[in-house]
């Protein structure tokens, strides 16, 4: 905002109110109506200094709503000192600049900025639903399900907070508050993928291979292009033993999302258990990735590189902690499979046990080494 205007004179009119748009419009102004009263031009003044304000407060929302943190952090921050605006305006600032620190990862200051947009506006629904997400990123999915509930409360009919309530009761391991959830989210939005992505991954998990694969279904009616659901539709078909038909959906992945290094060993698996030989296929589609890092190694040992025991002696080497628990837990897994297809099944037997005593419940090896396990009993 320029300086006061108080001049008695055109000419100093001219020099306190300094923008380019009001020394042009005082330029007409003069000529045109030659007025030389000085409320007049004190009143010109006034009105021209407004002028002035309201292009740097448009100039200042439109950083405020950029998509580039720092600039709207920046634009929004100025907008909140200046203290000029409504208090829903304010909120707007508020929740905005608690947008820009969230995508720049600054979770603290994000809660801060969407707690003082709900403070002036208790019916900022949105403001509810993005402090969720942060806290839920956090790690505390109860206090994201508090805010999904006013979120919705709010707004009935907001979907996403639906689905992330959903997400919400699914970290918690409560696959039965979960469904409903995106029961929901799917009935107000009957177009929301990931929803039914996310309910087949909750059915799946509860053994209900059928109703997994019907989500995944609709899923990939919505976008057939959708690798997460063709993924997730052709595991869960691994896990039925259907590999002839889990090997179409591999494939499509591959052809999808070719950098993705387990998509290629997921398809091989499948045609190796449907007595369908793809080397050519295999090398073909992990050329181009990099075999010095995880799961390179694995690779490696299908396209007969290395052995069994040399990809778990790699799966372990240069890591610590839980990433080396992860790489030999799912080691353990491939080379059982890969020995499984050779025909060794008391080794293979004994490799996917380890398998399922060292992986995460989480991890899809664990599903497939004990759907493996009581394949082969």
């Amino acid at each position: 905002m320029g300086p006061p205007c108080d001049a008695t004179e055109s000419e100093k009119v001219q020099l306190s109110c300094k923008s380019d748009v009001t020394l042009v419009i005082m330029t007409v102004l003069s000529s045109s109506f030659m007025l030389r009263e000085t409320a007049t031009l004190t009143a010109i003044c006034g009105f021209l200094a407004m002028l002035t304000f309201a292009q740097t407060r448009d100039e200042l929302w439109s950083r405020c709503r950029a998509t580039e943190p720092d600039l709207s952090i920046g634009g929004c921050t100025a907008i909140i000192q200046l203290e000029q605006e409504t208090t829903n305006d304010l909120a707007t600032a508020f929740y905005n600049r608690g947008n820009a620190y969230s995508t720049k990862g600054d979770n603290d200051r994000a809660i801060r900025d969407y707690d003082e947009a709900i403070r002036l506006n208790p019916k900022f629904s949105d403001a509810f639903y993005n402090r969720g997400n942060v806290v839920l990123d956090k790690g505390d999915n109860d206090r994201a399900i508090r805010d999904y509930d006013e979120a919705i409360r709010l707004n009935p009919k907001f979907s996403d907070a639906f689905y992330n309530r959903g997400r919400a009761y699914d970290t918690k391991g409560d696959y039965d508050r979960a469904i409903p959830e995106y029961d929901e989210a799917v009935r107000v939005n009957p177009e929301f993928a990931e929803a039914f992505i996310n309910r087949g991954n909750m059915y799946r998990e509860k053994g209900d291979f059928d109703r997994a694969v019907q989500d995944y279904d609709q899923a990939i009616q919505v976008n057939p292009d959708n690798v997460l659901a063709l993924n997730n539709r052709g595991f869960t078909k691994f896990l039925m033993s259907k590999f002839s038909d889990a090997g179409t959906d591999f494939s499509l992945s591959v052809d999808l999302d070719f950098k993705d290094a387990y998509l290629p060993l997921w398809l091989h698996l499948a045609r190796a258990n449907a007595g369908q030989a793809d080397p050519d296929e295999f090398a073909r589609n992990t050329a181009k990735l990099d075999h010095s890092i995880w799961p390179g190694p694995v690779i490696r040992l299908y396209l007969g590189r290395v052995t069994p025991e040399e990809t778990l002696t790699l799966a372990e080497n240069g890591v610590e902690g839980k990433t080396r628990r992860d790489r030999t837990c799912q080691a353990k897994f491939y080379v059982g499979e890969y020995l499984l297809s050779r025909g060794d099944v008391d080794t293979a037997r004994l490799a996917l046990q380890e398998a399922s005593s060292i992986c995460s419940h989480t991890f899809l090896e664990y599903d497939a080494a004990m759907s493996e396990l009581r394949r082969i009993h």
